[in-house]
């Protein structure tokens, strides 16, 4: 403080500003100025406010004092309060007992509507896992496939009808009902007797019951869910026969079925987009999405379909990745370290914790499989991948222990990072091409006799 004047910011309603002001005279000498000043305006004149000052995030200091009683050094930022406008509230009483009872409250009690969900999400679980352990006992296999038909089409029909009354069943409920047709017109589908003639008719038919069971599904219920169940279904029917024609090994299988999940989380942000508005609003109309609600509503439902797109995706190239990596193949083994990278370094791209973690978890599977397998199916000591494994964690404790402590809050992604992810990307298809041995028929080929 100069000349007994405190250098301070002032902030009001309209505008700010930095003036001087006696460090020890009352608050209340030089409000009106500050007033004045800071253009405040008063529109109660039933109970007039008592304007004082305050710092950020205190109550504000009575008018009577002083700034030097209160320690306000140069260049402190005070905000202008009123110090009567808590005068006229009410005392707050507090039960604690009733505190007790409303938390217990917030949660979902264990009464008669949670006891019949429960038990009718049960009974359509038990459903489906009594057909399904029906159909791999080779029993009656005519019969199981007339009652999992049965069964399917009489639960979605039951979801549809729930839907379109508004019974007061719970969406997830309805949802269950109309999921249900997807494995069970599968189990349909394989206990045809076409589909006995072992796994290469088995997988087709399975594959394509599940997207009849979709579509049941969808038409059950028209929802973001159920729209993505389809188009899962129709990859993976697409999938299965390609990979049933070729009469791929696991190895091979897992690098296009690797490849395509990346593929899969390359769109995923996209593609949940897309299917968060085809489900159409939840009030529907000519104006849905017409405020803010429904923008809101909107956003939640793609990135809920984000987050388990990304899981799904995410596990199942982690399963590849982990075939892959410990493969004795070499291609395979560069197939694996190349998807897992890119994984990790993908992740970055997505800005929800949900959707990113178990990206990184699934890279990070894949090339610790890696690291621990190839050299011992290479030549190396057994043991040299598991301290290859170590080095790597004490290297990865070390960078996130010193990225923790990190004084600075920025957040910077490095350019590098996104090229050479797609660099990684583009070198995984020729890669996978090399896993099918078609370099090395290629080099046999131009071999002459």
């Amino acid at each position: 403080m100069e000349n007994e004047r405190c250098h301070v910011t002032v902030v009001g309603t309209r505008r700010r500003v930095d003036l001087a002001v006696p460090a020890d005279a009352a608050i209340a000498e030089y409000t009106p100025n500050l007033l004045r000043l800071v253009g405040q305006v008063e529109f109660d004149d039933t109970f007039p406010p008592v304007w004082s000052l305050a710092l950020p995030g205190t109550p504000p200091f009575p008018p009577q004092t002083s700034l030097r009683e209160w320690g306000v050094v140069d260049g402190a930022t005070l905000y202008l309060r009123d110090a009567a406008a808590r005068e006229s509230d009410e005392p707050v009483v507090t039960d604690l007992e009733e505190s007790v009872e409303q938390a217990d409250g917030e949660l979902t009690a264990w009464g008669w509507r949670s006891r019949a969900f429960t038990t009718l999400s049960l009974g359509v679980l038990s459903l489906i896992a009594g057909f399904v352990m029906l159909a791999r006992s080779g029993q009656a296999l005519p019969a199981t496939g007339a009652g999992a038909i049965l069964a399917a089409f009489s639960l979605a029909l039951l979801a549809w009808h729930a839907t379109r009354q508004g019974w007061s069943l719970p969406l997830g409920l309805r949802l269950i009902m109309a999921y249900s047709a997807v494995p069970l017109l599968a189990v349909a589908a394989a206990s045809l007797p076409a589909a006995d003639a072992g796994t290469g008719s088995v997988l087709p038919a399975v594959s394509a019951g599940a997207v009849l069971g979709a579509l049941a599904a969808l038409l059950a219920i028209r929802h973001a869910t159920t729209l993505m169940a389809v188009a899962i279904t129709l990859l993976s029917l697409v999938l299965t026969v390609c990979l049933v024609l070729g009469h791929t090994t696991l190895p091979e299988s897992s690098a296009v079925v690797g490849v395509v999940m990346m593929a899969v989380l390359a769109v995923a942000p996209r593609a949940a987009g897309h299917f968060a508005v085809l489900a159409g609003s939840h009030t529907g109309g000519p104006q849905a999405y017409g405020d803010d609600a429904d923008v809101l509503h909107l956003v939640r439902r793609g990135q809920r379909l984000l987050i388990g797109t990304t899981l799904l995706a995410s596990a199942l190239a982690a399963a590849c990745l982990v075939v892959l990596g410990t493969s004795d193949q070499k291609f395979a083994v560069a197939l694996a370290a190349c998807l897992g990278l890119a994984l990790v370094l993908r992740a970055g791209r997505v800005t929800m914790a949900a959707a990113a973690v178990p990206m990184v978890a699934a890279g990070t599977i894949g090339l610790a499989a890696t690291v621990i397998r190839a050299p011992g199916n290479f030549g190396a000591p057994d043991w040299s991948g598991s301290v290859a494994l170590l080095g790597s964690a004490v290297l990865a404790l070390v960078i996130g222990l010193s990225r923790a402590f990190r004084a600075d809050a920025a957040e910077n992604r490095p350019g590098w990072i996104d090229p050479l992810a797609g660099l990684l990307l583009l070198a995984a298809v020729p890669l996978a091409v090399g896993v099918f041995d078609v370099y090395a028929a290629l080099l046999d080929s131009g071999q002459t006799p």
